[in-house]
């Protein structure tokens, strides 16, 4: 399959002329804006964000056709990584993976967000990023990438890696950004991909999906950190293929103003013995609103799994609002699955006994508040990803 073959499947799997209103179940939390996008469809270009520029960490970058690194401190990585831009007319043929989540795709009883491929369907350029086998990187890699360009990751057996992707206030003002972001786990592979979107602009109008495919005894972690815009949606599908396959979906969103942020999650389990936990937290004040809509489906061969899902929320004040609906659609009979959803503020009591150890009022809302998302932070599997966003998380709370 070439990448013209791709965007032909991508045209026929997205009907641009039944797009997406606030009348479809997954979109009925969607702001009036979603009507003006999709009047844009076929002309919308996402705009260039050149994010966050990262001093003193490892950092990979693409540009003028070629891989550049910084603040590595194992130079070896270099030669275990290949990135190539692959245009429309590239002869080149894309991996066996990519037909088979094409195929998962088109077999999907999910829904399909047109949103996803509208930068393949509109002719865009993407990024093809091959890890070589056995590699393992004991750091970090934040990813310098145009937020764009579909990005696609393609993880040979026994391979382990994080990646960071961070955006910022200044460069994703008043703009639409729509980032879709592919991960293909061979074997025994681990990719940890965590989104830093703390810091984008209010005005932002910002797409981000993701899609993995997880092949036996790999696991796939996924953490996205928000704290919405005018028009924020958060998209995954992963699909669970073999057995020992594992995937791991973090979230929190540190909802402010009137920021609006909606979290759509498909999780299908394809295949015996293999495990998924999902959990997705929100601290919402003033005037935003969060929405966590997630499913997690076990498909009739998929007997002894087991699958987690769990969403937890604090609203503050009068005015947030929170919309909750985690699913579990079962079609085999020897499972362990449990899903739950709570929503309530923060505990009197908790906050009294604090100001009888004497921390004021609102230093000791924020240790409470601090406390309930840390367990998100907590979950993240690896060490160096956890250690780098535990600072984060510290600033949000100071």
């Amino acid at each position: 399959m070439k990448y013209k073959d791709f965007i032909n499947k991508a045209k026929a799997l997205v009907d641009v002329n039944k797009l997406p209103s606030n009348k479809n179940e997954g979109w009925k939390y969607a702001p009036p804006l979603l009507s003006e996008l999709n009047s844009q469809f076929s002309t919308l270009k996402s705009e260039e964000s050149n994010r966050f520029s990262a001093t003193n960490v490892p950092t990979m970058t693409f540009a003028d056709g070629k891989i550049e690194f910084a603040n590595l401190n194992n130079s070896s990585l270099i030669d275990n990584l290949e990135m190539i831009k692959i245009a429309p007319n590239n002869e080149k043929e894309l991996p066996d993976l990519f037909k088979e989540l094409l195929l998962k795709l088109e077999s999907s009883e999910e829904d399909l967000n047109p949103y996803f491929f509208q930068q393949v369907i509109n002719g865009s350029e993407i990024i093809l990023l091959r890890i070589k086998k056995n590699t393992i990187c004991e750091e970090a890699i934040h990813l310098e990438i145009d937020e764009n360009i579909p990005l696609v990751v393609i993880s040979e057996e026994n391979c382990e890696i994080d990646f960071i992707e961070t955006s910022t206030e200044n460069n994703t003002e008043g703009k639409f950004i729509n980032r879709l972001r592919i991960f293909l786990l061979s074997q025994g592979s681990r990719i940890t991909f965590n989104e830093d979107h703390l810091k984008i602009h209010p005005s932002t109008r910002y797409f981000t999906n993701h899609i993995a495919l997880i092949k036996k005894d790999s696991t796939f972690n996924h953490l996205v950190l928000v704290n919405g815009s005018e028009f924020f949606r958060s998209e995954g599908m992963i699909f669970i293929e073999e057995q020992g396959a594992h995937a791991n979906s973090l979230g929190l969103n540190l909802g402010m103003d009137d920021r609006k942020s909606l979290n759509h999650y498909y999780i299908e389990h394809n295949a015996p013995e293999t495990t998924s936990n999902q959990l997705y937290k929100g601290i919402y004040k003033d005037s935003s609103h969060g929405v966590f809509d997630a499913k997690i489906a076990v498909k009739k061969d998929a007997q002894k799994i087991s699958s987690q899902q769990l969403n937890k929320n604090l609203v503050i004040g009068e005015k947030a609002k929170v919309d909750s609906r985690p699913q579990l659609i079962i079609d085999a009979d020897d499972v362990k699955c449990a899903h739950g959803s709570t929503t309530g503020q923060l505990e009197e009591d908790s906050l009294f006994y604090l100001q009888t150890r004497g921390i004021p009022a609102t230093r000791g809302r924020k240790l409470l508040a601090r406390a309930f998302a840390q367990d998100v932070i907590d979950q993240i599997p690896t060490n160096r990803s956890r250690e780098y966003f535990d600072e984060i998380l510290k600033g949000q709370f100071q």
